[in-house]
């Protein structure tokens, strides 16, 4: 199962990193027309999430309710992702703004195909509390292992261009990112084949289909889920609303506008990042075991928190290593983040299978996706208006240094202030694992009662 988290969590993230130094950068395409576009794909996502979840959550088949959604979404993922980056060379810009915006609505619709079920699948592999944890680590690490691959792509292919291993950054580019979709396929065809559901014959004892509306309020009347997802809504927001702006800045700002040396500051920032949240998952799990879900929740937002507002001090142009320091912070703090939230709105599901007696594992999933795409819709919107409102120049060869000096206190205060913000909303949660245990006995008596034999241990 977990092998598909390469998928799931580094397309995406690779995809907004890219644009802004392919599409802008190199081909000239402005910043704020660059929200524009992620901004309409965001709301596409904000509509097709919950409607993909509520079809995978009444779809029944030999294949169970997810499989085959994660077989097609997943292939098609890979193909229309390597796609965008296959563009011809010496079109104009408005060429490439309407190329990049069919290509961004073609992926986007694949990934929510493959994504929501996914993602569901994980909410219902396992009944027990901390192995829930455990299955999110796996999902987590390897999603990490492929980012770590995803953020070396664009030094890689501007050293291959510079040695003439690539006729050109373009071509480099294709080459990397197909070699890249290649092997998504593969691992998207060896989760979806090998992973099972363990519970599907549980569900097929459900009566009647879940209605859309239905299922959609009773999701957004449970006030766990609502804490939780204003805890992913603000630290999400305030991190997107400000993440272009690292390119810009170590381009512009550490490595004055050199362009090969800017990439490479960042695929190392983004190397210390993954690392350390490789590092740390497994320890964190631990950690979640001794002292609770909650309380170790808190501190890795806190990590964030230190992360952020150190960025003012450790992103010094004298000195651009340091501003690893600040990746040591937030790895580990935006890792265990991924890794707890998916763990709780599994226990989530439990309790709202409890008052409603279905499983809506998929229909939880989309609503969180949902929640956090419109944060991101909002935040990737506004981030192009915000370099531009700095006073980003789009294909100048330098930048003032006012601007950037301005486009650092926005990249470090921001997410600060959205991490204080999601403290307060984690610090309301009320599920610990007392109660969770509690809701898990009284389904297993209920389930036990209408002869279901998978019951807890």
């Amino acid at each position: 199962y977990g092998a598909g988290g390469w998928v799931d969590h580094t397309n995406m993230q690779m995809l907004q990193m890219l644009a802004m130094l392919v599409f802008v950068v190199d081909l000239g395409v402005s910043p704020a027309y660059l929200g524009v576009i992620f901004t309409f794909q965001r709301l596409w996502d904000s509509v097709s999430d919950p409607l993909m979840g509520h079809i995978t959550d009444n779809f029944r088949s030999r294949w169970g309710r997810r499989r085959l959604f994660i077989l097609i979404g997943g292939i098609a993922t890979a193909v229309f992702y390597s796609a965008i980056w296959m563009f011809p060379e010496g079109k104009t810009v408005v060429w490439y703004q309407v190329y990049l915006a069919v290509g961004a609505f073609l992926y986007m619709t694949a990934h929510t195909v493959f994504s929501v079920p996914y993602q569901a699948l994980g909410c219902e592999m396992t009944r027990d509390y901390h192995e829930r944890t455990s299955i999110m680590s796996y999902r987590t690490i390897i999603g990490h292992v492929g980012w770590l691959y995803a953020v070396w792509i664009y030094y890689i292919v501007n050293l291959g261009a510079e040695r003439g291993i690539f006729g050109g950054v373009s071509e480099g580019l294709k080459y990397v990112t197909g070699t890249f979709g290649l092997l998504s396929i593969v691992i998207v065809i060896y989760c979806a084949v090998v992973t099972k559901e363990r519970f599907y014959h549980q569900v097929t004892k459900e009566k009647g289909k879940v209605k859309f509306l239905e299922a959609f309020k009773n999701c957004l009347s449970n006030k766990p889920f609502l804490f939780l997802m204003g805890l992913n809504f603000f630290s999400m927001f305030t991190q997107i609303l400000v993440a272009n702006l690292q390119s810009l800045l170590n381009i512009f700002y550490m490595a004055g506008a050199a362009k090969k040396t800017g990439a490479l500051y960042s695929s190392i920032f983004g190397s210390v990042i993954m690392i350390s949240s490789i590092i740390a998952i497994p320890i964190i799990s631990k950690l979640s075991v001794k002292y609770g879900k909650k309380e170790v929740l808190i501190g890795c937002i806190a990590l964030q928190l230190l992360g952020a507002s150190s960025k003012w001090f450790f992103f010094n142009p004298d000195f651009p290593y340091l501003q690893n320091i600040v990746a040591l912070l937030q790895g580990p703090g935006m890792a265990g983040t991924l890794v707890l939230v998916g763990s709780m709105i599994t226990d989530i599901c439990d309790l709202d299978e409890l008052k409603h007696g279905h499983r809506r594992e998929a229909m939880f999933v989309s609503i969180a996706s949902w929640i956090v795409k419109i944060g991101m819709t909002t935040a990737v919107f506004l981030s192009g208006f915000l370099a531009v409102w700095i006073g980003y120049e789009a294909g100048a060869d330098t930048q003032k240094e006012s601007v950037m000096i301005t486009m650092k206190a926005c990249f470090a205060f921001m997410p600060a202030l959205g991490a204080v913000v999601a403290i307060i909303c984690i610090v309301k949660y009320p599920l610990n694992q007392k109660r969770v245990v509690e809701i898990g006995v009284a389904l297993d008596e209920r389930r036990a009662a209408r002869g279901d034999p998978n019951i807890r241990s």
